[in-house]
């Protein structure tokens, strides 16, 4: 006897039904619309999970009150914060992918300055959905890809979370350390498979951090490997291929966008290509604020003398400046209760600014190549 076997990719579950399979499933013990929150809270999940989900919210409640009949969606939420319950996607290879739990405090208030890029990956990924009419009506279509490039340490990933978060995406990252294998096929398996969950998981976004170390430039590295170009072809095939939904977003960081293959650059791939710049000085006040909001500054400490101070320096260097100064503090007064300002200025001393005009000359050149 001879049985043929199908395997059926069954999809997650979207925020309405994730409404409509709680209050189901509880009952109807509250009203559907209270649990619009526990709906935004768990992207990624699929049935079985809210199933979990709801199961361990009811022993926690009936352990602790015993009475189901003022049973609420802030249950949920209790056994949400406390991580009893996990997603079906950390189930498996959780050393590859990182789901929404890593985004959930990320917001874009906690990224200073930047607010340009800010406005256009919210336009990006927030405007398609919240215009949906009119990106019809005009016969547009949500970008596939976007590739993001700067100087290290600008907020490419924080930018990436925040923008998860805010369109409450589920969170799958991707580096070359997590792709490449010492067994042969290993490396297009794992991107086969980020992108499987992430469509199971939608809406999604798959960030690839320094893409540039996981596929290369086919045309401007000819040494590159085998492999790379094996990676290449298989995101090309998976971000091509006719099982993409519109609800995965594809976001690759780089610090070399001079090494990213072309192929990857064409229409329906990395669409919107948008430079992360060094913070200006008003990006580095904001910045400077935001790190800082919860120390204790001498009244002595003038942040706007420090963001002149600081040319060159990326976002990444501030909070250092910040936790170094606070570091001083302790060193010079393990009682104190004050950051003064000549331990800001020890701290810039040891910190040093990560970008130079060599640098900046080098992503000139590659966006007025772009323009062209």
């Amino acid at each position: 006897i001879l049985f043929d076997f199908y395997e059926a990719s069954i999809g997650k579950s979207e925020s309405n039904g994730k409404q409509e399979i709680l209050p189901h499933d509880s009952s109807h013990a509250v009203k559907q619309n209270d649990f619009e929150l526990v709906a935004a809270k768990t992207a990624g999940f699929i049935v079985s999970d809210l199933i979990a989900l709801h199961r361990e919210a009811q022993f926690l409640y009936q352990r602790t009150y015993g009475n189901m009949q003022t049973f609420s969606p802030d249950h949920y939420v209790k056994v949400l914060e406390e991580s009893i319950v996990r997603p079906s996607l950390q189930k498996e290879e959780t050393n590859v992918i990182n789901v929404i739990d890593e985004v959930k405090d990320v917001k874009w208030d906690d990224i200073g300055g930047l607010e340009e890029v800010k406005k256009k990956l919210r336009q990006c990924a927030e405007w398609p959905v919240k215009y949906k009419a009119q990106f019809a009506q005009l016969g547009l279509n949500a970008p596939r890809g976007i590739l993001m490039y700067g100087p290290p340490g600008t907020g490419k990933t924080t930018l990436t979370k925040a923008l998860a978060r805010s369109t409450k995406s589920a969170f799958l990252s991707l580096n070359s350390a997590a792709v490449y294998s010492p067994y042969f096929g290993d490396a297009e398996k794992t991107i086969r498979e980020v992108f499987k969950k992430a469509r199971l998981a939608s809406p999604s976004i798959i960030f690839f951090d320094e893409i540039d170390a996981m596929v290369g430039n086919r045309s401007a590295n000819s040494g590159s490997s085998g492999v790379e170009q094996r990676v290449l072809s298989t995101i090309l095939n998976e971000m091509d291929g006719i099982e993409f939904t519109r609800d995965v977003l594809v976001v690759a960081a780089t610090n070399r966008p001079d090494m990213i293959d072309a192929a990857l650059m064409r229409p329906g791939r990395l669409d919107y290509v948008m430079y992360v710049p060094p913070p200006d000085y008003d990006s580095r006040l904001q910045a400077l604020h935001v790190h800082s909001r919860q120390l204790p500054l001498s009244e002595e400490i003038d942040l706007r003398n420090l963001a002149e101070q600081t040319d060159g320096y990326t976002g990444a260097d501030l909070e250092s400046v910040c936790r170094e100064a606070a570091m001083n503090s302790l060193r010079h007064n393990i009682n104190t209760n004050k950051i003064e300002p000549k331990d800001f200025e020890e701290a810039m001393c040891k910190v040093l600014p990560s970008v130079n005009q060599q640098m900046l000359d080098q992503y000139r050149r590659f966006q007025e190549k772009s323009v062209k």
